[in-house]
Order: C-alpha cells, then structure tokens, then sequence
C-alpha cells in the first residue's frame, strides 16, 4: 500500500469510529431523554397519586376500611372509633369542661389529665371499655336472632336528619352513614343486655347478703373540702404557702371555726363576699367510698370522730377535708329517671337546643308514648355519655347527687310515674321522663353492683365464644 492509501485508510478508520462513537453518543442521549421522560411521568403520577391519597385520607376513606376492634361478626372501623372517643370526649367538655379546663377547640391528644396522660388515651380507654361489652352483646344478640326495631331505627333516623354533623366533619370527615353504624351497633347491643338483665332474678335475700360482705361501699359520708391550688395558675405562688394556709384551715375545730378561718384565707387572697360564698357553698360533699383514695381511706378508718380534718396533698394543691358525718347506710329512698340531654353546643344557640328539646318531646308525646321509645329516644339524641348505653336511665338517683334543678323537678312532692318535662341546667336542656320511685339507696346500688359484676361474667363467657380483636395501632393514629 502506498503513502496516500495508506494515509486515506486510516482517515477512513478515523472516521469510522468518529461516526461509530457519535452513533453511539445518539443512542445513550434517545435513552437518557427516554429515562428521564419515564422519570418524569412516574414522578408525575406519584404526586398525583399523593394527592388523590390525601383527599382520600382526608375524607375518611382509609378509616372506613381499617379496623381498630372486631369481634367475629362485627367490625368498629377506625371511622366508628373516632366517633365512639370524640363523642365521649364532648360529652367531658360539655359537662366538666370549663372547671377541667378542657376544650373542644384543641386536640384532645394535647390536653392531659396528668403528665404523659392525655384527654385522648382517657378517651380511648373509655371507648375501648364500652365497646368491649357492645361487640359481646351484640354478637349474642346475633345468636339469638335479636335485632334493632323498627322503633330505634325510626329515632336513629330522626337523630341523624337533626344532627349537627359539623364538628364531626371537621374532625375527622364524618358522614352520618357512619354515625348511624355506630349508633345501631350500640343500640343493638343495649337492646341485647337490657333483655337480659331482665331476664336475671335476684332476690332480696341475696341483696341483703351481698350488701353485708361488701358493707363499706354502700355507706355514704358527708364532709367538706376546700382546695388550696398553688402555681402559675394557683391562688399560691408556691406549695409551702399554700400548705400553710391548708394546716392553718385544718386546726378548725367546729364547723363555724372551719368556715370562719376559709374566710378568713379568702379574704387574705383577694375573693369578694360572693366568691367566699360560692366557694363555701360548693364545698360541701356527699359521697361513697372511694377504694384506694387516701382521704377516703383515711374517712373510713375505724375510730373516726365527726369534724375531724385531713390534709391531702395532691400535685399542684393543697386539699382541707372536714369529715360532717361518719360512714352510715343510706337508706334515703331513690328516684329512677331518664333524661335526654341537649346542648347549645351541638344545637348552635342555647334557643336552638331548647327548641330541639321541645319537639323531641312533643314528637314521642304524639308516637307511642312509652318507657322503651324514650329509651329509644335517649340512645340516640342524649349528650350525656353516662347514661347514653342506658337508653338515658338513671337508677337509684339520691337527693343532691344530680344538679340542682334535675334533683328539684326529680324530688317534686308532687312527682308521679311517667311525668315529663325539660329542665335546664348548666349542662344544657334535659328532657326529663319519671320512671318510678325506687327503692332505698343502698339496697338499689347493691342490686346495681350485682348487675354489674354479672355484665362482666357474661362478658368473660362470651369472650371465650367471640374473642375481641384490638388494634391498638389504629387506635393511636386516630385524628383527634
């Protein structure tokens, strides 16, 4: 091969692997674009993904179909859980709310009873306990063919075209198809226990003979007690002055010494005559044993004397306790009452929930009239989480153990069986249904205790049948 050729072959091998090379070079950027072109649409259908996900997470769709408790039959999806905490939890604020200092407007998992205690894990617990025997019956009333009547799906449909949805939507996207599975759940359920309570015979031997093994819990004491709060928010900058003022209140010896040295320390504190007085007149108690609370404990001590004191001392305050009476059976008689509690809370205006009040009781005036539609009714409208799963029943109620004008229109001298009527309290409107005077106290709380601890045999043995599932998980994770 000769000079020329020589240097023509290898331009030609130059430039063959130039073309080779740029060929190549082509090839790696069509597959870059085309990767970066798959990157981008996988990146572009994640957010979209992303944001579907968050509307759907927002509106409830997840909730509705995780599980936080289950039995074999029965599902409480998450949605049905925050439904169950919340609505106790309102019902704390509506009646504690302004001395516990608890509101609807912050988080309950930010507001605490104690440290590392939070409104929510009292909340969750309460709700976990009362569905525990609402997933049990409601499996029994499954075997035993029992359902929701027409009646109770009548006032859960009533309930649910007059319900304010709007706190529930606000906190947890809640629609009223899962209000009303939460209801009927626990309806079912009531319905189901209440056949067989019924159905349970005890005898006034037994009562008596429960009554005298467990003595001490069916006896009532009278005392007072005023609080020495100490801290930023205390009426004492520190706990040794608030203690002070607590042993200097303690040396009373009389009845008039106790309320003359609170007084005294009121004043000192800057009180007017009228919150000396409120002070004064709430101060006074009536209650039963307490196991485990030391001032109880303490009240209940052989050799007690009346007008002793005791000081406790608690986290942040100072507790004066003077005991006005020893621990004696009550043999006050009672009163046994439904009541259907209504706020302006839920109703927007205090008008508003008084105008509810009167229809609710208008409209069942109009229907049958009796006991179980008002039960019926209860379960389905009350506020009050204490009597919600009773049908609103209140047994064995006591002169002074309810609010002032409940216990008045409850203790009328005129007071017959089946009367109605709506009283207002600082809870809200009570519509109020008179169901029968009761027995004496404590013969109607042994009788109640024994009820009690029958649920929970019941309970034990049913569980062995339909064992309870709990998520704790979806529990912790609940919006609230």
């Amino acid at each position: 091969m000769g000079k020329n050729s020589k240097a023509r072959e290898e331009r030609r091998l130059i430039k063959s692997e130039q073309q080779e090379q740029a060929e190549q070079t082509a090839v790696l950027r069509r597959r870059r674009k085309l990767i970066i072109g798959l990157v981008a649409g996988a990146l572009a259908l994640l957010i979209i993904a992303g944001a579907v996900l968050g509307v759907m997470a927002g509106n409830g769709f997840f909730r509705r179909r995780s599980i936080s408790m289950e039995t074999p039959n029965f599902k409480v999806t998450d949605q049905m859980m925050c439904y169950y905490v919340y609505s106790l939890f309102q019902g704390y604020v509506n009646q504690y709310g302004q001395s516990a200092g608890i509101t609807l407007e912050t988080s309950m998992k930010k507001q605490f009873l104690e440290p590392d205690y939070s409104w929510f894990d009292h909340s969750s617990e309460r709700a976990q306990a009362n569905l525990h025997q609402i997933l049990l019956f409601a499996e029994k009333a499954k075997e035993q063919g029992v359902t929701v009547s027409e009646e109770e799906r009548q006032s859960i449909d009533e309930y649910l075209e007059s319900v304010d949805m709007t706190a529930y939507q606000k906190v947890f996207s809640c629609t009223k198809e899962d209000l009303r599975q939460a209801l009927e759940l626990s309806s079912l359920a009531t319905t189901m226990h209440s056949k067989l309570m019924e159905e349970i015979e005890i005898t006034d031997q037994e009562i008596a003979d429960y009554y005298k093994k467990n003595e001490k819990y069916f006896q009532k004491i009278d005392y007072k007690v005023i609080a020495f709060p100490y801290g930023e928010d205390g009426w004492f900058d520190s706990a040794e002055s608030a203690k002070d003022a607590a042993e200097q209140l303690a040396r009373a010896k009389t009845e008039v010494e106790y309320e003359e040295k609170a007084t005294a320390i009121l004043d000192m504190l800057g009180a007017n005559d009228v919150d000396i007085s409120n002070q004064l007149e709430n101060a006074e108690y009536t209650n039963y044993y307490v196991e485990g609370d030391k001032f109880f404990e303490w009240a209940y001590a052989d050799g007690r004397k009346t007008l002793e004191t005791y000081v406790q001392e608690a986290e942040t305050a100072y507790y004066v306790y003077q005991l006005m009476s020893l621990p004696a059976r009550d043999d006050t008689h009672t009163v046994d009452v439904r009541h259907i509690l209504l706020t302006a809370d839920t109703y927007g205006s205090d008008d508003k929930a008084k105008a509810k009040a009167e229809e609710l009781l208008n409209n069942w005036k109009k229907g049958a009239a009796t006991d179980a539609t008002f039960a019926a009714l209860a379960t389905s409208f009350t506020e009050d989480p204490g009597s919600q799963e009773t049908g609103g029943l209140y047994t064995g109620v006591v002169t002074g153990e309810m609010a002032k004008e409940f216990d008045a229109w409850c203790f009328d001298a005129a007071r017959q069986k089946g009367d109605t009527g709506i009283v207002k309290t600082s809870h809200g409107y009570h519509i109020m249904y008179f169901v029968d005077a009761g027995e004496p106290q404590w013969k109607t709380s042994a009788k109640s205790a024994m009820l009690s601890e029958k649920t929970v045999q019941l309970c034990e043995e049913y569980e062995k049948t339909w064992p309870i599932t709990v998520h704790e998980k979806h529990i912790a994770r609940l919006p609230l």
